[in-house]
């Protein structure tokens, strides 16, 4: 069982942790790369010398490659040597970090070799908080269409299009004017180790900051009203968290433009223990916001997974467990960060608020197991945003 056990000092709780240690297409994108093109390049260069009868016997198993996941200093990720695979029309370059080539195996008499996947990290650099270069993982990514239609047919032949000088470009404009629609449709490819959702907007990408980025309060005043009557609590729209997040968004990180103005606004469902200070009416609510920057929610916690809000019941989105890991068992190593300045892994603030206190929030620990703890502590705040990379 992991607990959280909170030492007051003044105002501020430090907390710690008894959790167990897991062991062990189109104009839109050119070169992109999926698992299966990647190892697809991989699986035509070993040959018989290089493997010789072994399987696999240097390479990376899975637990091993799992314990370098998103998990700070240790992810590796190394823009001056990994690929671009991508670069959006309006020229974000989309790296590739290859984290291990999986379980080799012979295929062939003759000794050749092949691998099924590759296993790594699509990611981008963006902007520089406190002298450091960011990175940000692309963790989810639209499995909805994107739609250029219809298009009218007299934009084909007007100063809007322009149709080139070949046989075709010429029928096209000729017979443009009588009527013909053109419908265009795409979808966003496979992004390597992210998860597929329709919850994210058609042709977008769900971005988490590799490290976080500093440490804050959730609410250093949450007995305090907001003016709704409630306690400011674990609530993440009334959160001082909600607003670091947007003063980093909106100012707080440097060269940052380009991107700043491909982030899409979310609506966020986000829940929590409500308290009437006027007349003691408590119970699980539910807040709504649109923001940019924004903290994962929750739907578990504990190393034994509990539920503490029922996805029917609360259906919060962007959620922990539908894009680092579902257990804590099999991907505590997925929700590990750093602090971009330290050698040492730290927690990180989830939006969820406790499921029956007003004074609590859920985090991530350093070791990747879900708790809670008090809205005053100073924990890591770890960014994830929408980010539009179809036009």
């Amino acid at each position: 069982m992991c607990a959280w056990f909170g030492v007051l000092f003044g105002r501020r709780n430090r907390i710690f942790c008894a959790c167990r240690h897991p062991r062990g297409g189109g104009a839109l994108l050119r070169n992109l790369s999926d698992k299966n093109a990647l190892s697809s390049a991989f699986s035509q260069g070993p040959q018989a010398g290089q493997q010789a009868g072994q399987n696999a016997s240097g390479a990376a198993t899975k637990a091993e490659l799992d314990a370098n996941i998103l998990a700070g200093g240790g992810l590796g990720l190394d823009p001056e040597n990994d690929p671009i695979v991508a670069t959006t029309d309006w020229g974000l370059d989309i790296y590739f970090h290859n984290a291990g080539e999986g379980t080799w195996k012979n295929t062939t008499a003759d000794g050749s070799v092949s691998t099924a996947a590759l296993s790594g990290y699509n990611y981008f650099l963006g902007g520089t908080y406190g002298g450091v270069a960011l990175k940000w993982v692309i963790i989810g990514y639209s499995t909805n269409t994107v739609s250029a239609g219809p298009v009218k047919p007299n934009n084909v032949s007007n100063s809007n299009v322009f149709p080139d000088t070949t046989d075709a470009g010429s029928v096209i404009k000729t017979y443009g004017s009588r009527g013909l629609i053109y419908v265009n449709s795409y979808k966003l490819s496979a992004y390597t180790n992210a998860v597929g959702t329709t919850e994210i907007p058609a042709g977008c990408v769900l971005c988490i900051s590799e490290k976080n980025l500093l440490n804050a309060d959730y609410n250093s005043t949450y007995y305090s009203d907001d003016g709704d009557g409630y306690y400011k609590g674990g609530r993440w729209v009334h959160s001082e968290l909600r607003t670091t997040m947007s003063n980093l968004c909106n100012s707080g990180i440097t060269g940052f433009d380009t991107i700043r103005a491909k982030i899409q606004t979310v609506s966020l469902n986000t829940y929590s223990w409500k308290y009437k200070m006027s007349d003691e009416t408590k119970g699980i609510g539910k807040d709504t916001s649109s923001d940019k920057f924004f903290a994962l929610a929750n739907s578990t916690y504990n190393t034994d997974d509990q539920v503490v809000y029922n996805t029917s019941t609360y259906p919060q989105n962007y959620r922990l467990e539908t894009y680092l890991g579902a257990t804590y068992a099999s991907h505590a190593s997925k929700r590990i960060s750093y602090t971009h300045n330290k050698t040492t892994a730290d927690s990180w603030w989830l939006r969820s608020g406790y499921s029956s206190s007003a004074s609590k929030v859920y985090c991530v620990y350093a070791r990747g197991c879900i708790d809670y703890t008090s809205a005053s502590a100073s924990l890591g705040v770890r960014p994830a945003f929408v980010l539009n990379v179809w036009s």
